[in-house]
């Protein structure tokens, strides 16, 4: 049986860093009671970013990522003629990376990358950084079962603790 406690909402609030420190210190806080935390939302930078900062800030040692998306999120800037390198929703990875030394790019398992908003260029971050890039199409041909059995072990070899990303973009990407 589980046991399962609503810690309550993270604040979100006009200042995004605030909003981010917010978020990583409520995961840091269940991670240091000796819970496994779930959180639901969706904007990157407080979903995706603001949870591995707390995952990071409360381990010792290396971390395992196994990402669930249809996008690839480790650009080096956002799209637009202002090209933000803040944690945003197709760089949160890569400042992932830049930000969390713990967190290993070796141990980085990518599922589901499809459609056209993914580049080559985004495709080689991962193969540069030691990634794990598994697309959709990579996913059919191998079967759920053998994908799982070759990936997993990959997020979680010599690592202290791994995170799971589910972007809801891999179920259906519209």
């Amino acid at each position: 049986h589980l046991r399962l406690v609503d810690y309550g909402d993270a604040e979100i609030v006009a200042d995004l860093d605030r909003s981010i420190d917010t978020v990583a210190r409520k995961v840091q806080e269940a991670l240091e009671a000796g819970c496994i935390p779930i959180t639901i939302g969706g904007f990157s930078p407080c979903a995706s970013y603001a949870a591995i900062k707390g995952v990071s800030a409360a381990t010792q040692g290396t971390i395992g990522v196994i990402s669930l998306d249809a996008h690839c999120d480790n650009q080096d800037a956002e799209y637009g003629p202002k090209g933000s390198r803040a944690p945003g929703s197709a760089t949160w990875e890569r400042r992932m990376w830049d930000h969390f030394k713990n967190v290993d790019p070796t141990r980085h398992v990518e599922i589901g990358i499809r459609g056209p908003r993914n580049t080559r260029a985004q495709i080689q971050t991962y193969r540069d950084l030691g990634a794990h890039l598994y697309t959709a199409g990579k996913l059919r041909e191998m079967g759920l079962e053998a994908l799982c059995c070759e990936a997993i072990p990959r997020a979680f070899a010599e690592t202290a603790r791994t995170w799971l990303h589910l972007d809801m973009d891999v179920l259906d990407i519209s």
